[in-house]
């Protein structure tokens, strides 16, 4: 398992994924839900392997949904997704257009 030193203000969102880079070393992303039972973010977070130890290093991107089914499906959708899709989801108006 994967250690992260998570800040004070992340403890009261839910961990959804923690992803290792396969091709820059020491470099992972965290994938944070937040308000998943009311009106859902999911947060991506840039971290940095220090001495076994992931640390937080700054905030890449944020996603609203309106559910939390509809955020789990994008996450799901993640590993499948071409980096045009998720260049063109950063724009919040094309997101459901995406994932329906």
């Amino acid at each position: 398992m994967l250690n992260i030193n998570l800040p004070v203000e992340l403890e009261s969102m839910e961990i959804i994924q923690l992803i290792e880079s396969p091709v820059v070393e020491k470099l992972g992303i965290l994938i944070m839900g937040e308000d998943m039972d009311g009106i859902p973010n999911i947060r991506f977070y840039e971290l940095e392997n220090i001495e076994d130890v992931f640390e937080v290093k700054k905030e890449l991107q944020t996603f609203t949904f309106h559910s939390s089914a509809d955020a789990m499906t994008f996450v799901d959708h993640l590993p499948d997704m071409s980096a045009l899709e998720l260049i063109l989801m950063m724009r919040t108006d094309n997101i459901n257009k995406i994932l329906h």
